[in-house]
């Protein structure tokens, strides 16, 4: 149940589809959910966030994060985020 005032957010498909991509990213630069949060200066909450679909991530957060996990090509960056 949603509290007192806030709508539950379905996640739409693009939302998971990120979520997806920020995981397998972070999985792969062997990153735990705080020091990746810590290196791109944003909340561990974010992070979780962000790969449960649970919030709408600004595109200049994605590009943060994914930097941190050695995305270098900005095209791929600009793609994801």
């Amino acid at each position: 149940m949603a509290s007192k005032g806030r709508k539950e957010q379905v996640p739409t498909v693009r939302s998971r589809r990120l979520a997806s991509i920020l995981r397998e990213k972070r999985d792969a630069s062997g990153l735990s959910v705080t020091v990746a949060a810590e290196k791109a200066y944003l909340a561990p909450s974010w992070v979780y966030r962000a790969e449960k679909a649970n919030c709408r991530p600004e595109p200049n957060n994605v590009a943060a994060i994914l930097r941190v996990y050695g995305v270098t090509d900005e095209d791929e960056i600009r793609y994801i985020a």
